[in-house]
């Protein structure tokens, strides 16, 4: 088991955090191999889950992390477990800086990130608590650059690997094609 996900295990409060204030349970029960299949030349092992019925699983020799959501999309979402953490802590809606991107430029997710950023702070009351709740409870420096991390990671770590659905189609990849204007309250700011 990864030396991350044993620290979080023996720290109920900072996996309650993560589960309730970043939608990443690591208790949450599932089978992973009912609803798709990884094709690459590595073992990827669930380890978490979120709300929305998506799972994360972790690269058993390189540490990857991938994203596999209900809705049929798929990708590896960072180089490691910290760097997702890491990601997560800078911006919990880390999904919206995919959803607008552009089809995947970096400058589009670097443009919604404000925004982004934002509306997280509207939703989590304490988020500055919870941000640094888990960053002492696992001893995290803050990431250098998490929206080049999360990018890299999409377009360039996870390019030898696929995630199928039972039917045997490809999931969609995790960038969306919006832009900040897509947005009306944010066009409109």
């Amino acid at each position: 088991m990864n030396a991350t996900v044993q620290r979080i295990a023996k720290q109920p409060h900072i996996a309650e955090t993560l589960a309730t204030e970043f939608d990443i349970d690591f208790s949450r029960p599932y089978d992973a191999n009912l609803w798709f299949s990884v094709r690459s030349e590595e073992e990827f092992s669930p380890f978490a889950g979120e709300g929305a019925g998506g799972v994360f699983l972790l690269g058993n020799s390189s540490g990857f992390v991938l994203f596999v959501s209900s809705e049929g999309q798929a990708g590896v979402v960072a180089a490691s477990l910290t760097e997702f953490l890491q990601i997560v802590l800078a911006y919990p809606n880390w999904r919206d800086l995919l959803k607008f991107s552009g089809g995947g430029q970096l400058a589009e997710m670097e443009r919604a990130a404000p925004f982004i950023n934002q509306e997280a702070a509207d939703d989590i009351v304490n988020i500055e608590e919870s941000r640094r709740t888990v960053i002492d409870g696992l001893s995290l420096s803050p990431a250098p650059s998490p929206i080049s991390a999360l990018h890299h990671a999409v377009t360039v770590l996870g390019k030898e690997i696929s995630v199928h659905a039972p039917d045997g189609s490809k999931c969609e990849g995790l960038f969306g094609s919006f832009v900040v204007e897509n947005n009306r309250m944010w066009r409109d700011a």
